[in-house]
């Protein structure tokens, strides 16, 4: 017969329920959390996390008394069941962190407590038995009394635990830098002496190349601030310095024996003015020289984060007084902040033509990534891949400003380029108008003083000339000097420098007008403007043909218009634009059928050709004339 079931479970219950037990405590929900912290050789930095135990105080005034009693009736709870306050509320309060330590070896063991970002009052309390021995942790540099660590560490407590003792620690810390908890890390301070030193050596050797790189960069940026004012290099200048003693300070951190400066004060009194605001705006200012012109977005949010980096500096003077608690939260998110202000750069930017200004705008984008990075990443990391931002993006900005000098250079050379080729076709103008007003001398005024001299000698051979004859010689060679006085004064007038502007050239033509009809019965008006802001230069060719073209018609005025009103205009625009028109009330005529004025006409349309100048006449029977050039200089 074979065993039912309740036999055969009656027959084996032991084993049954030793098996039922075992899967109840496998499946069992448990904690990780150990009371107390066995110590052996060769800790370096381990968490306490699972060891510590942690009582929150929020009235931020409980004595030691206090927290002692408050430990011994079970108010501290386990770090892992704690309600912890988000990162940005942990400053509203004071930790009391417990750590009970066994030393687990056979020989003294210097047990090393390190806790990051202690304020300046915290103290650190050990209690040996019954009796409590206070140590009071200086807050930049404290030296081991134990001998085991020959350089300044900080922010730490060291103690000789003796062998298989049973000790308690209680920490009084009040957390203010939402980045980090409040439990520290604990080593053999005999191991942490050989083993830290050489370990952030090697982590900070980016800190130092940084350093020196950013600092190279900064001298080479002001030496072309200096020599050249251009604000874009000064800002940038301003920039590496900034990120320069940032870079330092985390090297400090890491290096103890190069405490040089946070032997001095805290970087807690800093960190917004120098490593947020003062970054913040010589970036910002940096950005908007350097891309000036080429975006109203950029200088827009320029304007804007800058005034709010200037309001930030009262608010951080405010909040260092106030809380250290909410100033490191106002670090942070001045942060982000300076991180949302590169992203809408790389925005405003992002369409911007020009390598050198492509190559800001990249820039602007690792800087957005890395520090973005570094925010919402790893704490332990979190300044070494800052550093690898800055690093990039201080590359690229001084290649882009490399570049930008390199075309200026390039444009500068084009300039004097083109001024030495303005200056060449200058002289070649210059020697062809000395030519033709020589040729003109020649052919004119010479001319005319060749036939008045023939003229006279001529006279002087027939002496039986009446006096009728005699005068009308004289007559004419009256007329032919003036003739030549004339063209000599056109002539001077082309290539004296007195006239050589604009307004002075207006002036000379009121007055020559003026001369031509004083002693007719014409009336003459004159419209003489200058719109332009300055006087600008005029060629001697210009001048002489445009007075040339106003003396013609007004010859032609003169001899067939019969005309009673002259209006004689020659004004400037804004561009340099010049317009001369010449205007009678006379008889006029049909320029498609008259024939007797074409040679004038023809060589005053020459003439207006010759200077590049548009010329017009508008003109009909009993509607007068007017005869137009315009041109530019």
């Amino acid at each position: 017969m074979k065993p039912n079931s309740t036999y055969l479970f009656y027959r084996n219950r032991n084993l049954v329920w030793s098996f039922a037990i075992t899967i109840f405590f496998v499946f069992l929900p448990h904690s990780s959390y150990t009371q107390v912290l066995c110590l052996e050789h060769g800790n370096y930095l381990d968490s306490t996390k699972n060891y510590v135990k942690v009582w929150i105080d929020g009235s931020r005034h409980s004595t030691y008394t206090q927290a002692l009693e408050q430990w011994k009736s079970g108010k501290f709870l386990p770090f892992e069941h704690l309600d912890i306050p988000s990162k940005f509320r942990r400053g509203a309060y004071i930790y009391w962190v417990a750590l009970e330590v066994e030393n687990c070896t056979s020989d003294t063991f210097p047990l090393l407590l390190m806790m990051h970002r202690l304020s300046g009052d915290s103290t650190w309390h050990f209690s040996q038995g019954q009796q409590p021995i206070i140590k009071k942790i200086n807050n930049l540099t404290d030296k081991d009394a134990t001998g085991n660590i020959p350089y300044p560490i900080r922010r730490s407590g060291i103690w000789n635990i003796a062998p298989g003792t049973r000790d308690t620690i209680l920490i009084k810390h009040e957390n203010f830098d939402p980045m980090y908890d409040f439990t520290p890390f604990y080593s053999d301070a005999r191991v942490y002496g050989l083993t830290y030193y050489m370990k952030n050596v090697e982590q900070s050797s980016i800190f130092l190349f940084g350093f020196g790189a950013i600092f190279s960069v900064f001298f080479y940026a002001l030496g072309i601030w200096i020599g050249q004012r251009d604000p874009a290099y000064g800002w940038y200048a301003g920039y590496c310095l900034a990120t320069g003693y940032v870079t330092w300070w985390n090297f400090e951190v890491d290096i103890p024996s190069f405490h040089f400066l946070s032997s001095l004060y805290e970087w807690t009194y800093t960190k917004v003015f120098l490593h947020t605001i003062f970054v913040g705006i010589c970036y910002a200012q940096f950005i908007k020289h350097f891309l000036k012109g080429k975006s109203n977005f950029i200088e827009k949010a320029v304007n804007l984060f800058t005034l709010i980096c200037f309001a930030g500096v009262l608010v951080e003077f405010v909040l260092l007084i106030y809380s250290l608690h909410w100033s490191w939260v106002f670090y942070y998110w001045f942060r982000i902040g300076l991180v949302v202000f590169a992203l809408l750069v790389l925005v405003g930017g992002i369409r911007i033509k020009g390598i050198q200004n492509r190559i800001v705008i990249a820039g602007g984008f690792l800087l957005f990534v890395f520090d973005g990075i570094s925010y919402f990443g790893p704490n332990q990391y979190s300044t070494h891949i800052s550093m690898v931002g800055v690093l990039l993006d201080a590359f690229l900005f001084t290649l882009a400003l490399s570049i930008r000098s390199k075309l200026e250079l390039l444009e500068k050379n084009e300039l004097k380029l083109q001024a030495a080729q303005l200056a060449y076709e200058k002289s070649i103008e210059s020697e062809r108008i000395r030519t033709h007003i020589a040729q003109d001398i020649h052919d004119e005024v010479g001319g005319l003083l060749t036939q008045i001299a023939l003229n006279a000698q001529v006279s002087a051979r027939m002496p039986n000339l009446s006096a009728d004859d005699l005068k009308g010689r004289f007559s004419k060679l009256e007329v032919d000097a003036r003739i030549a006085i004339g063209q000599l004064r056109e002539i001077i007038f082309a290539i004296n420098p007195d006239y050589d502007n604009f307004e002075e050239m207006q002036a000379h033509f009121r007055e020559t007008a003026w001369a031509f009809w004083q002693d007719s019965d014409v009336t003459i008006h004159f419209c003489l403007e200058n719109n332009s802001s300055t006087n600008p230069s005029i060629t001697p060719d210009v001048k002489r043909q445009l007075m040339l073209i106003c003396k013609e018609a007004q010859n032609n005025i003169a001899k067939h218009a019969q005309a009673t009103q002259v209006w004689i205009t020659l004004t400037l625009a804004e561009n340099h634009c010049y317009y001369l028109e010449v205007k009678d009330d006379g008889c006029g005529f049909d320029p498609t059928q008259e024939k007797r004025f074409h040679n004038g006409m023809t060589g005053m349309k020459k003439r207006a050709e010759q200077i590049k100048s548009s010329f017009f006449i508008e003109s009909a029977p009993q509607s007068g004339t007017i005869i137009r050039v315009e041109g530019c200089l």
